[in-house]
């Protein structure tokens, strides 16, 4: 599949022909592959993954190599099940598209936090969970944007998603979590 995000699967309310968008939650188709309906998908992947936060220090430290590994492994399990869930085909579909993307996101965050980074990540896994915890909300206030009409809104959450979406790219990249980095 070609890279893309939930954000590219979402769209705008106006017109879901527009370029697809980049984001995490397109890996989950929660946050899709390049799908030219638009983006919220993604924007609701990636809050959920930075609504749990990171991991208590009373966790035993895993290797350097568990925790890339059982990290890529949660986020693959996670992708998979979003691919399962029909794409919206129309910016009226989004919020029940949304709903059903939710708790996977929310189910791979919880995941996530439960690993413990090695000490010399954590500050970078910590910031990687809170721009998914940002992303999860985004997505939801899309959904809402969209259930209310709101272009205007609708629009500006969908580029602050991007903004997030890429830091979490980068971020969850420099932690060695290409799986979860990666679209689908």
């Amino acid at each position: 599949m070609d890279s893309g995000r939930v954000w590219q699967t979402i769209g705008n309310s106006k017109s879901m022909r527009r370029p697809a968008a980049r984001g995490r939650l397109a890996n989950f188709q929660p946050f899709i592959a390049r799908a030219r309906v638009g983006g919220l998908a993604c924007l609701a992947l990636g809050a959920a993954l930075a609504i749990a936060g990171c991991g208590s220090s009373s966790k035993p430290e895993a290797g350097a190599t568990a925790f890339v590994s059982s990290a890529n492994a949660a986020c693959q399990a996670a992708f998979a099940q979003a691919l399962a869930i029909k794409k919206p085909n129309r910016s009226g579909e989004v919020p029940t598209y949304v709903a059903h993307l939710d708790p996977i996101a929310r189910n791979l965050l919880e995941k996530l936090t439960a690993l413990t980074a090695p000490a010399a990540k954590q500050a970078q896994y910590t910031k990687m969970l809170a721009l998914w915890r940002q992303e999860i909300s985004l997505a939801s206030a899309r959904s809402q944007a969209v259930k209310a009409g709101d272009e205007r809104r609708s629009q500006t959450l969908d580029e602050e998603g991007h903004n997030v979406d890429s830091q979490f790219d980068s971020t969850a990249t420099a932690l060695g979590l290409t799986v979860c980095a990666r679209n689908l």
